[in-house]
Order: C-alpha cells, then sequence, then structure tokens
C-alpha cells in the first residue's frame, strides 16, 4: 500500500478500503470525532509526527479544502455522497465514469501531507471563514502589504522564509512572490478574487479542482523523498 495514505488507513481501520480515496475521505467525515484537533482532524495527524510541540502541531492546515469542493460537487452534479448512509458500491460506481474522474484524482492526493501547510499562527485558520480556505486568495492576504495576514510576519524577509519552508514554490510564476497562479476566473484588475467555492458554476469548479490537482501533485514530490 502506499505509506501516503497510512495515516488515515489507520484511523479508519476497517472502513478503510483501498484504491478509491473518494470512499475513504467520505468515511473520514462521518467518523471523525470533534474533539482533540491533535488526534483527530486530519491535517494535524498527517504532521504530528514531524512536529514535536502540540501548538506547532494546530498550526496545521488543509491548504485545499475537500470538504467544500466535494459539498459544492454534488450541488451542481446532483449527488449525495455526504448523505448518512453511503456504501462502497455507489462511489465504485461512480468512479466508473469518466466525468467524474477529477473529483477521484483530486481525492488521491488532497489527504496526504501534500494538501497540509503549517501557519505561522492559528489565528490564520480565519481564512476558512473568509473564503472556503481558498489558497491563491490566502496568498495574496499574505503577500501584499495591506492583506489582512501581512501582519503575522515581521516583513518580507520572513514571508519568503515561510513559503519556502512550506515548499509553497509552485504557487508562484518563476519565483515571483507577486504572481500568484491561479485560475483565470479568480484574476481581475485589482487582485485576486476572494469567490468562495460554494459561489463556483460548474466550469469555476472544475477548473479551481485541476488547479488543485496539478498543484498537489508537483508539491507532493518534496514529501515523497522525505
Amino acid at each position: 500500500m502506499d505509506d501516503r495514505y497510512e495515516v488515515i488507513k489507520k484511523y479508519l481501520g476497517e472502513k478503510y478500503t483501498d484504491n478509491n480515496n473518494l470512499f475513504n475521505l467520505l468515511m473520514y467525515y462521518k467518523v471523525k470525532k470533534k474533539s482533540n484537533r491533535i488526534e483527530h482532524d486530519l491535517d494535524c495527524m498527517l504532521v504530528k509526527d514531524e512536529l514535536k510541540e502540540n501548538e506547532d502541531i494546530l498550526k496545521a492546515d488543509m491548504m485545499f479544502s475537500m470538504f467544500s469542493i466535494i459539498n459544492q460537487y454534488c450541488k451542481l452534479h446532483n449527488l449525495h455522497l455526504l448523505k448518512d448512509e453511503l456504501s462502497l458500491k455507489e462511489v465504485e460506481e461512480l468512479k466508473k465514469e469518466e466525468n467524474h474522474k477529477l473529483l477521484f484524482d483530486l481525492s488521491d492526493f488532497a489527504i496526504t501531507r501534500a494538501n497540509v501547510m503549517i501557519l505561522p499562527s492559528r489565528k490564520l485558520q480565519r481564512r476558512g471563514l473568509f473564503w472556503q480556505d481558498q489558497m491563491p486568495k490566502t496568498l495574496e492576504e499574505i503577500i501584499e502589504d495591506n492583506g489582512c495576514f501581512n501582519n503575522y510576519f515581521e516583513d518580507k524577509t520572513k514571508i519568503e522564509k515561510w513559503i519556502t519552508e512550506q515548499k509553497l514554490s509552485m504557487f508562484f510564476e518563476n519565483g515571483n512572490l507577486h504572481s500568484i497562479k491561479c485560475p483565470d476566473f479568480l484574476k481581475s484588475d485589482s487582485g485576486i478574487i476572494g469567490k468562495k467555492i460554494m459561489h463556483m458554476n460548474e466550469k469555476e469548479l472544475k477548473e479551481y479542482m485541476e488547479y488543485a490537482l496539478k498543484i498537489l501533485k508537483e508539491r507532493s514530490k518534496f514529501f515523497m523523498s522525505e
């Protein structure tokens, strides 16, 4: 078995299934306990062996929120993947349909270490409330001088150091911090649009998912060699 999935396999136990990480993700949402983030939140579980202090572990944050993506995907495609009773057979049947391949491919990477960053402060987790964890807007608000998250860094040097440490270079064009890669529909003359996933239409969501998959594939290379 691919050891990238060892954490979620251990957490799900007998409910885990090989070769269907969308189903594993959906099962995780159903069995996850709300108490003790370190023991039950996937982002924390994926980094707790590499970080010593609980306070650092609690700064872990999923870059791309699959719950938000799946929720909107279901609304746009008239699916019911987040219902209380869900069978593996249902998800396996869905997997056979080529038009849903992107959702399954993204799930393969979204439940791994490649989808987790360590924030400089837990207060930045408010990005989930602001933009449903939309990454391009998050990065813009960190980098720009008037950004709402810029004050969590002493200066540009600290921002650059954090980006390097967190292996986020693939989000930028040629290393230029002021040139953030993002889907075209999020671009505007005044900067990146803070569009929530729940407000994306089918075309926009597909474009955002393709963007997320490309980013996670590239970032996963850093962790496969560690």
